[in-house]
């Protein structure tokens, strides 16, 4: 079920969970109708499914959603940030004991004053270091590698949020079954809000663009 925040003047928060695509789209007609011309569309698919099955259904339903008066008139497509999980890729290591986990820095990775990732080698480590973190950022980040062309392909704005998020190994929480290494639930930063005003600043909301300025902390 929708679960909306109301602010002031007549400002809303609304949240739409549904795990899978599947049922994402069996409920089409309650998040169309919830919706309005005026609203800002933040969606994502993430860990959940592999990347073959983002590459086979995301492209018909960011399809229909693009073409939609409401959902696709701001629409924003929010990649998906890292796991932590200690498995060589960071991901859930399916069939191992339940929560809690120890979550784990992804080895060979740093980011840069500018928010690039920039991958450790020579003196930090042996001369193949490097690679190998390349390597398995590739793999660990094959979900966005998927499902952000798609996006992109329908001119739809993207929010960044992997780079922000690489190292905030330390800042997962217990989710009510456990300590766990995927979600960043409350209370930890909301990391993927400044990406999101990022978002906004350049590709700007067309119907409020005329009115609407962002107010950024520096």
């Amino acid at each position: 079920e929708p679960c909306c925040v109301h602010l002031l003047r007549g400002t809303r928060v609304c949240y739409v969970r549904y795990d899978e695509m599947g049922q994402f789209r069996e409920a089409y007609p309650q998040v169309e109708a919830l919706v309005g011309l005026e609203d800002l569309t933040v969606v994502n698919f993430a860990a959940h499914h592999s990347p073959e099955a983002l590459a086979l259904e995301l492209p018909p339903i960011l399809q229909h959603m693009k073409r939609h008066p409401a959902l696709g008139r701001h629409l924003y497509f929010k990649d998906t940030p890292p796991q932590h999980f200690g498995t060589p890729f960071g991901e859930y290591p399916w069939g191992a004991p339940k929560p809690p986990f120890v979550c784990a820095k992804r080895p060979g990775v740093g980011l840069t004053s500018s928010g690039a990732l920039h991958f450790e080698g020579g003196a930090t480590g042996p001369p193949e270091y490097s690679f190998t973190a390349v390597h398995r950022y590739t793999q660990a980040n094959r979900r966005n590698a998927h499902s952000l062309p798609v996006a992109a392909r329908l001119d739809i704005p993207l929010i960044h949020t992997y780079n922000v998020t690489t190292l905030l190994h330390e800042y997962h929480r217990n989710n009510g079954h456990g300590h766990e290494c995927s979600h960043y639930c409350w209370p930890v930063p909301m990391m993927w809000v400044y990406p999101l005003i990022t978002a906004l600043v350049q590709s700007p909301p067309s119907a409020i663009v005329a009115t609407w300025s962002p107010v950024i902390a520096k």
